[in-house]
């Protein structure tokens, strides 16, 4: 048997890299080569492939169609060897670092328990997690980034599979001497008299928040803060009210005195999906799926498992 492209690990290599960091210059601090290296063995790949892997002048780096089914490829080649090499370390389907992506909700939920019990039922296995809103941890997804990722509105792509897990339940929240009254459902008519801490611009909770307001043409004063714990804090601070998952609020409702109702007219419950790239399939990968979906549904982030209102 002869090998006809005798560079192809390290051209493989070279691409896996480019792919998962989101970049030639991140893949060459990595592999500690130089920029121009990691280029030439992309060029080469795609010459001995008779395709463009990439597109041009995108950054992060992006895959083409062609690239997406060689990226596969390229991760079983660098899987094979790594099992040939580690004949006794069963990864199970995976190669490099587990690369977790999680919305903050989730994150605060459901991650801790998982990163546990990762350590400690595969306890070779390395991993790493990324929060941040939906929209771009579905864009990381779908450049394959990430090896799995818990959100919402998945993105769809051949090679992509996603389990709807439940819906995160939200409520208004705010400190009870900002609001005196208001009995147990909140108005926007009632709360557009206080300024209103709205989270990240494209996320679903900002979007579900402008929304419910708009409903009444009403406008009020809105203070953007890209992260729940922060809003969480302002709002313990008495500086307004935030429409937050009802998970979150824990023990500041008693502590702090804060105060979670019900919208009328209602606001959608989100759904949450665990999803994840098909062609990291493998025993390791599954099992984290399988941890990852019963530490979520035994979470009380879900509809079904939230604390009543107070």
């Amino acid at each position: 048997m002869s090998i006809t492209h005798p560079n192809l690990l390290a051209q493989a290599e070279a691409f896996y890299w480019v792919v998962r960091l989101g970049g030639f210059h991140a893949a060459s601090r990595h592999m500690r080569l130089s920029q121009p290296t990691i280029s030439a063995r992309i060029r080469e790949l795609e010459t001995a492939l008779g395709e463009q892997l990439f597109y041009r002048n995108r950054s992060p780096a992006t895959l083409t169609q062609a690239g997406e089914r060689a990226f596969g490829f390229a991760e079983r080649i660098l899987r094979l060897t790594s099992d040939l090499t580690n004949r006794d370390d069963a990864q199970g389907g995976l190669y490099g670092t587990l690369q977790i992506g999680a919305v903050e909700s989730m994150a605060f939920s459901a991650v801790p328990q998982l990163m546990k019990r990762v350590r400690s039922e595969l306890p070779d296995m390395q991993h790493s997690v990324t929060v941040d809103v939906a929209v771009n941890l579905s864009a990381q997804l779908s450049r394959q980034a990430l090896d799995l990722a818990i959100l919402s509105d998945p993105p769809t792509a051949p090679m992509l599979e996603s389990v709807r897990l439940g819906a995160v339940v939200t409520r208004w929240i705010y400190r009870a001497d900002l609001l005196p009254g208001g009995g147990r459902q909140l108005t926007p008519e009632l709360l557009a008299s206080v300024p209103i801490l709205a989270h990240s611009r494209s996320s679903r909770l900002h979007a579900h928040t402008i929304e419910w307001f708009q409903s009444r043409n009403l406008h009020p004063e809105i203070l953007v803060c890209n992260s729940l714990m922060l809003m969480k804090h302002f709002v313990e601070q008495g500086l307004g009210a935030a429409l937050m998952p009802l998970n979150l609020i824990g023990d500041g409702q008693k502590t702090k005195s804060l105060v979670a109702r019900r919208a009328n007219p209602p606001i959608p419950d989100s759904s949450i999906y665990l999803c994840y790239n098909r062609n990291r399939d493998g025993a390791a990968l599954q099992k984290v799926l399988s941890i990852l979906e019963e530490e979520i549904r035994a979470s009380n982030a879900l509809l079904g498992g939230a604390a009543e209102d107070h």
